[in-house]
């Protein structure tokens, strides 16, 4: 918990990172629609930071955003309802990591180039250990990483990011991180 404390702050430091001003997300709310709590560090970001964009790139999504596309608990499982009709109809195109577990992929970021940041949950398994998938739909290709998301984040900003996937910022130039403007989606009537 400390080393994603200090993460998060050296992320805030690298990109400028701003207070959020918004009330934090109803949890309870986005764990109903998941099925799944969100991992630790992925929610102490959006409660100090909110949602936003790094080098106008990386988005990361929040719950309860005004806008659908960006809405962790409203989109969060597209993909998840996605992968489960394409791998049944062709088994092959599952990755061979992802092989004969019981997953809900939980979309929570993308690039503007249509990589998906993907979390890998399995039920029983802690939010904190699970890996993130990196996805892009063009060659079905997927990076799977073992960092917690504030991490990955802080390593795109540092310029250090393994994998190819998502290139990492150049060392030494500045990164920036623009949040969405602060409101909350509709709520169903």
């Amino acid at each position: 918990m400390q080393d994603a404390t200090h993460e998060l702050a050296e992320l805030a430091r690298l990109t400028g990172m701003r207070r959020a001003s918004s009330p934090p997300p109803d949890w309870s709310a986005v764990t109903a629609a998941l099925g799944y709590d969100v991992p630790c560090d992925y929610g102490r970001l959006i409660e100090t930071h909110g949602a936003g964009l790094f080098n106008n790139y990386l988005q990361v999504y929040g719950p309860e955003h005004h806008l659908r596309a960006f809405d962790l608990a409203a989109e969060g499982l597209y993909w998840h309802t996605y992968f489960q009709t394409e791998w049944r109809r062709r088994p092959d195109a599952r990755p061979a990591a992802l092989r004969d577990r019981e997953i809900t992929v939980i979309t929570w970021g993308s690039t503007e180039d249509a990589v998906y940041c993907h979390w890998i949950a399995e039920p029983g398994t802690d939010p904190e250990s699970w890996p993130t998938a990196f996805h892009t739909v063009t060659g079905n290709t997927w990076e799977f990483h073992d960092s917690p998301t504030v991490a990955l984040l802080l390593a795109f900003a540092r310029g250090d990011l393994a994998g190819g996937l998502i290139p990492p910022c150049p060392p030494g130039e500045p990164v920036t991180y623009t949040p969405y403007p602060a409101g909350r989606a509709p709520r169903p009537v």
